[in-house]
């Protein structure tokens, strides 16, 4: 059986993919940091009270929303809406709840069970990263008013470990998965391996999906849930009945 690359730390994927029997062999293309200069979602944070919602969709964002109000300040927040079961733990473990889906694999997906009408005439505070998508402020153009504050980073981590490509090289790897937008960016722009001879391509949500499709992949699996846990069971059982 052909490896199985992670462009992501070794984490809930990668351990029940090894447990299923696979050899999954990790490379982090991205990784977040918290942005080094918050004074602008301080200055937010300091009017709260004007805000009738939050929306974050990483728990990048989360944990500096965590740092700010969690353990005993929670009370002072607007209803804070989440995408992501990450997120939704870390901001519940600080005593901050949370509005969530477990249904809603993407923001699009999340505004349209909400309904966009539901935040007409509010204004909404948008955790966000640097190289976030937009989707929230873009839907809600005309319908509400999204006030955005930039909290966490997208960097390239370095890569000295060449195995990866040695291994596609060798037709070793059968399956590459990304996690991110941004992770794909990161691998098409380092040049690596694509289209014929390359391993198939997996992806864990349709945002993923739709980046990877336009920088020229042809994107083989798509899980149909954005959780770790649940792209390993799905792509293992998509390996298995297709080999």
């Amino acid at each position: 059986m052909k490896a199985i690359f992670s462009f992501r730390e070794d984490c809930d994927f990668s351990r029940k993919l090894r447990k299923d029997g696979f050899e999954v062999l990790n490379l982090p293309l991205v990784t977040t940091r918290t942005t080094p200069d918050l004074a602008h979602f301080h200055e937010m944070a300091a009017t709260i009270d004007r805000f009738d919602s939050i929306f974050l969709t990483s728990p990048a964002a989360a944990a500096v929303l965590a740092s700010k109000f969690g353990h005993g300040l929670a009370d002072s927040l607007p209803p804070v809406y989440v995408l992501g079961r990450r997120a939704k733990r870390l901001l519940e473990g600080c005593g901050i709840a949370v509005k969530y889906s477990d249904a809603a694999n993407t923001v699009g997906q999340l505004l349209s069970e909400l309904g966009e009408s539901r935040f007409s005439g509010k204004t909404i505070l948008f955790l966000r990263g640097d190289k976030s998508l937009r989707t929230i402020p873009e839907r809600l153009r005309g319908i509400a008013i999204v006030e955005e504050t930039v909290v966490y980073e997208t960097i390239e981590n370095p890569i000295d470990n060449m195995e990866f490509l040695d291994k596609v090289r060798l037709g070793q790897v059968g399956w590459m998965c990304f996690f991110s937008p941004s992770a794909v960016e990161s691998y098409v722009g380092r040049r690596m391996p694509m289209g014929a001879g390359a391993p198939r391509v997996a992806v864990i949500g349709g945002t993923t999906g739709q980046r990877a499709r336009a920088l020229g992949f042809s994107v083989d699996f798509i899980s149909g849930r954005a959780t770790a846990v649940d792209f390993a069971t799905e792509l293992a059982k998509h390996i298995k009945n297709s080999e």
